[in-house]
């Protein structure tokens, strides 16, 4: 288990970048809030490494998800009205 959390969260790290990288020149979504979304994943595998507990790694990782999704509450709602109108 504590290989596929790390492997979870290389594989977030690897996106955010490349989300960060493909989305900067076109600047239509602010991604200021991309470092902060790894918190949870890097905290839930450091626990699950030092505890063993996949509960505790759990209760650690949404604990801190809550906190995060509040702080960059207007992010959310810009990418939703983003992806809205991009259907249209």
């Amino acid at each position: 288990m504590v290989r596929c959390a790390w492997a979870t969260f290389i594989s977030q790290f690897v996106s955010v970048i490349t989300f960060g990288v493909l989305l900067r020149r076109l600047n239509v979504i602010r991604y200021s809030w991309r470092h902060l979304a790894m918190v949870p994943a890097a905290a839930g595998a450091a626990a699950i490494t030092a505890t063993g507990s996949t509960i505790a790694s759990f209760a650690i990782c949404a604990a801190l998800t809550l906190p995060v999704a509040y702080l960059k509450r207007a992010s959310k709602t810009e990418t939703w009205r983003f992806a809205v109108n991009l259907r249209k």
